[in-house]
């Protein structure tokens, strides 16, 4: 049983740095007429989620909406939803959100702020919910061009199974442009 276990690890860690490999590939050598379609569909296999259940329901170019199962897996001791998952999980969302608007080939995230405001039992399954405006974006590529380093901001509401109450996430998201190759 623990060969099996440890098997079943090895196997996992393998099929994750493939992807890893794979995702790498598609935004350098694939046909930079798909890039855009290729990065925004791999985007959503991200490996520090993959096995959790994480899925995104509803995407939009304002809106996004994803689900974090409770399944006993992703939950810690004390039966909650572990802290970390729903912050790989926002992450990812505010990533994608940002690459749906903007290929990763021009710019990259240099740091990120993180901060989580959680007053409720994470012990149900979680809905993670943004929103952007047109004007938000527009403001931040204008800015990343005109100042080379750029901040996006993100407001992510956590919704805990059926319940009125939501806790929130602010992601803040510090950009700068990839330098381009000049002849």
């Amino acid at each position: 049983m623990f060969k099996l276990k440890l098997s079943n690890a090895k196997t996992t860690q393998i099929y994750m740095q493939k992807l890893k490999d794979f995702k790498t590939w598609a935004q350098v050598k694939s046909p930079k007429s798909i890039r855009p379609a290729l990065s925004y569909t791999l985007g959503w296999l991200s490996p520090e989620l993959l096995g959790t259940g994480f899925r995104m329901i509803e995407v939009s170019d304002f809106e996004m909406k994803a689900l974090i199962p409770a399944d006993a897996a992703n939950k810690d001791g004390s039966g909650q939803i572990h802290q970390g998952l729903v912050l790989n999980a926002v992450l990812e969302l505010a990533t994608t959100f940002t690459h749906r608007h903007m290929e990763t080939s021009f710019y990259h995230v240099e740091s990120s702020e993180v901060k989580i405001s959680k007053k409720l039992k994470w012990n149900e399954g979680l809905a993670l919910h943004v929103t952007k405006t047109d004007s938000e974006f527009d403001d931040f590529f204008s800015e990343l061009q005109k100042n080379k380093k750029a901040q996006l901001s993100f407001r992510v509401s956590i919704e805990v199974g059926e319940r009125k109450k939501t806790d929130t996430v602010d992601v803040k998201l510090i950009c700068v442009p990839t330098p381009l190759l000049t002849s």
